[in-house]
């Protein structure tokens, strides 16, 4: 880690500071993101359960086809929008990154300056990996919450569905 060089350009370390606070803001954009469709979801949910609740007796004992595809769509409707909520809250989770790290650190900067590395070393060492551990953070939320929008998504046609099929069996 540590160079010979006699002049470092300070630009490199500016740019990694750059890099952190824009990684750090994408991380708190996808924080909000999660927290928003978590929220309505949640209210969907309800609104879901309780809508069975009601119609229980409508909607879980079946006699006719009709009455049989609205409760296998609502099923899946469910299904998909649990799945959804579960992954806008896996996308919420926040990683254990600091446990253990402060240690870590202290013994790597121990070691570093043993090696005789300037403090120039050090923070560059230190915001390369903080700039590697956000990175991965926002790619792991991106991914659970690109799934719990295509589940919320597909939720939606089932329950689009769902409402048809309602609709034709309030007509016939």
């Amino acid at each position: 880690m540590c160079s010979d060089l006699e002049e470092r350009p300070i630009n490199t370390l500016d740019l990694l500071k750059d890099q952190y606070c824009k990684e750090q803001s994408r991380l708190t954009l996808l924080d909000t993101k999660c927290f928003h469709a978590l929220a309505l979801q949640t209210v969907i949910l309800v609104v879901l359960v309780w809508f069975g609740f009601v119609y229980r007796t409508l909607l879980f004992h079946p006699s006719a086809p009709l009455e049989w595809c609205l409760l296998v769509i609502y099923l899946l409707m469910m299904f998909c929008l649990i799945c959804a909520w579960g992954h806008a809250l896996l996308a919420l989770k926040v990683e254990d990154s600091s446990a253990g790290r402060t240690d870590r650190v202290v013994r790597d900067v121990a070691k570093l300056m043993d090696a005789g590395c300037s403090v120039y070393d050090l923070m560059l060492e230190t915001y390369t990996e903080d700039v590697q551990r956000l990175t991965q953070a926002v790619s792991a939320k991106t991914i659970n919450l690109n799934h719990s929008y295509s589940e919320f998504t597909i939720s939606a046609w089932w329950f689009f569905l769902f409402m048809l099929i309602g609709l034709l069996f309030v007509l016939v």
